[in-house]
């Protein structure tokens, strides 16, 4: 389908099966769109095997509908998706994002800037159920790739992700490349994200980003790298600048990810975290930086309170070359702890809001430390740790820790960083 605007194939309805097509539509700006304005759910909608080559080329356009998929719960009452499914398509040369799954239901509060036909005064919250964005490539970006809102119980899982952030615009926004805004409970999982380089002043650029109004997400087994932002974005700037407690976010864990020479852009970070960040856990990763960076950023774009707090660092394994200049940025922030991690040619953060407790400097003998190159197995091996290593029996119990690293073995409680062997 060769299209000349708006939409190249707009669709409505339930168990629809779009499936085999290659799309392009240069001068438009969607591949798909597909807007449910059903009342309660609407079911079993599939997009598999499509290619999506070419869409809105001047990249110019930097709204999120201009997109190679575009997915909406809209209508006058409250709508969702049940049983969606974006599966192995691939993605070349599209702006502003590979795939958009939006919402007007899912607000947790009056003030928040998406989802916000619902009564949260009610406690209403009508999430979209059994989503799945899977095994797609993308490459070439304009801005971020993957963005849902809304999502209960979803799973973003085995997606590559390539050479994004080619908005031209002077100074736009570029975005983390796979981001959350009031999802609940999904699961990012065994995505590789590399390049998320901006080519002006543009910022955030990670490659995984816990936005406003999230409960409970987890990103585990991920392979990020090469990415100017770093690795991980806390963002929930809107909480603090809007008075607004509940458009925090919380509970968010971070687990089992490998990370490799993130953060290389100016002044970024590995972990950038915000203000209304609440009740974090990250364990059990290998950050591998081989370039200077600042390792963890507790700071503010806006200049919201010193409120992010019991954020907690365990089991990690943070290790640099000698004579690699690895800082902190500390602004904005209420509470952290950093416990039982490896920092090995890298010093602990120093503020009087940070706890330090019992943590390690050793070499955690890697199996081929400071490689480089693409593919989530290949690279973990490279990054397991050697028979004898301190990192296989250094390690603290933490409760339902996820039960294996990132090759599929077995953990115990004694094991540092993302890969046991």
């Amino acid at each position: 389908i060769n299209a000349r605007g708006g939409a190249a194939l707009t669709a409505g309805g339930e168990y629809i099966n779009i499936t085999g097509l290659k799309i392009t539509n240069k001068t438009g700006s969607q591949g798909i769109n597909i807007t449910t304005c059903k009342p309660g759910a609407t079911k079993g909608v599939k997009i598999t095997k499509c290619e999506f080559e070419d869409i809105n080329v001047n990249f110019t356009n930097t709204q999120h509908s201009a997109s190679g998929v575009y997915l909406k719960a809209a209508g006058k009452e409250p709508a969702w998706f049940d049983g969606l499914v974006v599966e192995d398509n691939k993605f070349e040369h599209v702006a502003r994002c590979g795939v958009v799954f939006t919402t007007d239901w899912c607000s947790r509060s009056e003030k928040q800037e998406w989802g916000h036909k619902n009564d949260v005064s009610k406690g209403e919250y009508f999430g979209s159920k059994n989503v799945a964005i899977r095994g797609n490539t993308f490459n070439k970006t304009g801005g971020d790739v993957i963005f849902v809102t809304g999502l209960e119980g979803g799973v973003v899982e085995k997606n590559l992700v390539s050479n994004t952030a080619l908005f031209k615009n002077a100074g736009e926004i570029h975005w983390a490349a796979i981001w959350a805004y009031g999802c609940t409970g999904t699961v990012f999982q065994y995505n590789e994200v590399y390049g998320n380089r901006g080519t002006n002043s543009g910022y955030d650029l990670q490659a995984f980003d816990a936005d406003i109004a999230n409960r409970d997400l987890i990103f585990q087994y991920n392979y990020s790298h090469d990415n100017d932002g770093g690795f991980m974005l806390f963002c929930s700037n809107d909480a603090t600048t809007k008075g607004e407690e509940a458009i925090a976010t919380t509970g968010t864990i971070v687990r089992y990810n490998l990370s490799v020479n993130d953060g290389c852009g100016q002044n970024l970070a590995v972990f950038d975290i915000t203000s209304s960040i609440y009740d974090s856990q990250v364990y059990n990763n290998t950050i591998y930086c081989g370039v200077p960076t600042h390792l963890v950023s507790f700071a503010n774009y806006d200049g919201g309170p010193d409120d992010s707090r019991n954020t907690v660092f365990k089991n990690n394994i943070f290790y640099a070359p000698s004579g690699t200049a690895i800082t902190y940025k500390i602004s904005r922030l209420k509470s952290a702890l950093f416990e039982n991690n490896v920092f090995y040619n890298i010093e602990p953060p120093v503020s009087p809001a940070i706890t330090l407790k019992d943590n390690k400097n050793f070499d955690p003998q890697f199996v081929e430390g400071g490689a480089i190159g693409n593919g989530i197995e290949a690279m973990a091996k490279k990054y397991a740790l050697k028979s004898g290593s301190q990192g296989l029996t250094s390690g603290i119990a933490i409760e339902n820790n996820g039960g294996k690293d990132l090759l599929g073995n077995k953990v115990n409680d004694k094991l540092m960083g993302a890969i046991a062997k």
